[in-house]
């Protein structure tokens, strides 16, 4: 890898991470939310009278506040004020929201406190003070409407806003002493708050809990040091993440296409969380991560794929208003979609993916609640829908992975599968012009398969290279022994001329390739199924001719590159072992395993593995496989009384 391909990489990943930090939600960084959902506050058929055991601050949800805002509508709308009557009606939807949410007017000696329970309808609710609106907030919210809606003056826009906007939400220091005597015990010190009876708030107790003025909790509420935390926090996943592609997948590192795939991910999904969390319509359970590893896991190795995954639902984890929940509940889909052994290029396959997915994240999120004993049977249900409606949404990525092939360069199974195809243009004329080849194509393709299966390769990708590898021999397929019916054309020229002919189904077989659009990983087959070797019978006839020159053997040796996948090594093998195992007179159990031991021998010793991945347990245990396969295809048969001796 050059220097300039490490620089490009770092620089693609620090834009991201950059991305990332800008679209992070404000309301992290300001310590609070204008738009949130009510998804941290799962409710429970709880007595206000189990408030004592948690020690939290308590509030009350006061629902005659709305009822007086309501009546003050009715007033205005009927004409008791010298406004338009029409406004009334139309703010109505705004401030029901509002009101329905809830507007909670928290102290300032408070806010350092953001965990709360409130009492409402005779239920007890446990969450957090940003799935609320704040009362500033509101009335910003107001404001706008009235300038967005009316031609009201300042003036006007202020004395109704602040007729109509009220908190109901207030602190109860009764209910809230439990909390007081925690923090007492935890050492804060408490001061004297005056709340005034015509705020709407039930009688309290005058003693609230000063927010800490330590060093610490100062450095905690300051927004640019909370901005820079989640800065830190992002580039740290970006990092990781880095550092796991540089030295494990450095292919993927150096190309900034394959770059910007895995990276886009996580803009996207970075962008989409935000939203979401300020849509408090929109449940963040909607969005359908697990289609991530799904995709991945088309185009690389699963290890990618949950690396990928685990980083993703991490930096999820923090730019939302959820908990460990979320995060083990998505970690855990993420799972089920890699290590399920399903195959995405059919439609039966897939969907049951999709429905272990979907049914995984429902059961454990259905548990978690449980254990949490924090919900209704209302929310849940709720959930329930959100759930399925991810399931649904997850079905995107089977459309979505061949527009990933279009713009990115990949081939997915599902092109795979397309392209094995024996009515394809280039595999009916190759039928039509070199029907033996495509004969020694088919068997050498059943080969690799079987071989790829063993060691865990891709059998499907290994079985279409070996359809294609050998396209170039259309051009001259008189030359090639398999193809030859009457005559041999080598007798008739010298042995460079005939090198020449058979090394030339090697370019002949990429430019056909490119110009029938086949993807770049079926023409590496093709350059890569012969590597650097020599074409050796026709070497040895020139040698013999003359015997003195330096330069031969480079004429004869095919121009690569050497084999460098391990599908690509298990097609040189298979290819070369059906080729010679035709030559063989009496191709038993030992003539074959002798004829494939020699033939990798040679590629070994002419170092043409040298570049590829495989290892030696994989190497042999796929020589093995292909050693049965010949043994069983080239098999004995019974001879029977009377029949003439045969080993066809």
């Amino acid at each position: 890898m050059t220097r300039k391909e490490r620089i490009q990489g770092g620089i693609l990943f620090f834009i991201a991470a950059m991305i990332i930090a800008a679209i992070l939600p404000r309301a992290f960084i300001q310590h609070t939310k204008a738009l949130t959902s009510d998804r941290d506050l799962p409710t429970a058929n709880t007595n206000p009278s189990e408030i004592s055991k948690s020690p939290l601050p308590t509030y009350v949800y006061l629902s005659q506040v709305y009822d007086s805002v309501q009546a003050l509508l009715v007033r205005l709308a009927a004409g008791d004020s010298t406004h338009t009557t029409v406004w009334p009606y139309q703010i109505e939807g705004l401030l029901f929201q509002l009101y329905q949410r809830g507007i909670i007017d928290v102290p300032d000696s408070l806010r350092a406190f953001s965990r709360i329970q409130l009492v409402r309808d005779g239920s007890v609710v446990k969450g957090h003070i940003d799935s609320f609106y704040l009362y500033r907030h509101a009335v910003d919210l107001v404001k706008l409407w009235f300038q967005t809606n009316t031609t009201a003056e300042k003036e006007e826009i202020s004395r109704w806003f602040r007729a109509l906007i009220r908190p109901n939400i207030v602190l109860d220091t009764v209910l809230s002493r439990p909390f007081l005597h925690y923090v007492h015990a935890n050492g804060h010190k408490s001061t004297q708050v005056r709340i005034s009876a015509d705020d709407g708030r039930s009688p309290v107790l005058q003693d609230v809990v000063k927010e800490p003025q330590g060093w610490w909790d100062r450095l905690r509420q300051n927004t640019w040091v909370r901005l820079l935390g989640y800065v830190f926090l992002t580039l740290s996943l970006f990092l990781i993440l880095a550092l796991y592609i540089y030295f494990n997948f450095p292919q993927i590192y150096h190309n900034w296409r394959e770059l910007a795939f895995i990276l886009l991910w996580f803009v996207l999904f970075g962008y989409l969380v935000t939203v979401v969390e300020r849509v408090p319509q929109i449940d963040i359970y909607l969005l359908p991560f697990a289609i991530v590893p799904i995709v991945v896991k088309n185009f690389y190795e699963t290890r990618l794929a949950i690396v990928v995954h685990v980083l993703l639902i991490l930096m999820a984890s923090y730019l939302t208003s959820l908990g460990y929940e979320f995060t083990y509940t998505e970690i855990l889909m993420g799972f089920i979609a890699v290590l399920t052994p399903t195959e995405t290029r059919h439609w039966s396959s897939f969907f049951k993916l999709v429905f272990y997915v979907t049914l995984t994240g429902l059961v454990t999120h259905i548990v978690l609640s449980i254990v949490g004993s924090e919900t209704t049977a209302k929310s849940e249900v709720q959930r329930v829908f959100s759930f399925i409606l991810q399931g649904i949404l997850l079905l995107l990525a089977y459309p979505l992975i061949p527009l990933v092939e279009r713009i990115f360069g990949y081939t997915s199974s599902i092109t795979l599968v397309d392209l094995y195809d024996l009515n394809h243009p280039l595999i009916r004329e190759l039928s039509l012009r070199a029907p033996g080849t495509l004969q020694h194509s088919l068997q050498v393709g059943h080969l690799a398969e079987l071989a790829a299966e063993a060691i865990g390769a891709n059998a499907l990708l290994v079985k279409v290279g070996a359809l294609y590898h050998d396209i170039g021999k259309v051009k001259n397929p008189e030359y090639f022994i398999e193809n030859q019916q009457e005559g041999n054309p080598h007798e008739a020229v010298d042995p460079l001329e005939s090198a020449k002919k058979i090394i030339e189904h090697v370019t002949e077989g990429v430019r056909m390739a490119k110009q029938a659009g086949l993807p770049k990983i079926i023409r590496d087959f093709i350059t890569t199924h012969h590597g650097t070797t020599l074409v050796e019978y026709f070497y040895r006839k020139a040698l013999e001719q003359n015997p003195n020159d330096p330069t031969l053997e480079m004429a004869f040796r095919y121009p690569g590159p050497r084999p460098r996948t391990k599908e690509q090594v298990l097609l040189m093998i298979a290819d070369s072992a059906e080729a010679a195992s035709r030559s063989l007179d009496k191709p038993d159990a030992q003539s074959i395993s002798n004829l494939v031991d020699s033939i990798l021998q040679k590629k070994m010793e002419d170092e043409q593995f040298s570049e590829s991945e495989i290892s030696f347990r994989e190497l042999y245990t796929a020589v093995d496989v292909i050693k049965r396969t010949l043994t069983n295809i080239y098999h004995v048969r019974l001879k029977y009384p009377g029949q003439p001796s045969e080993n066809p």
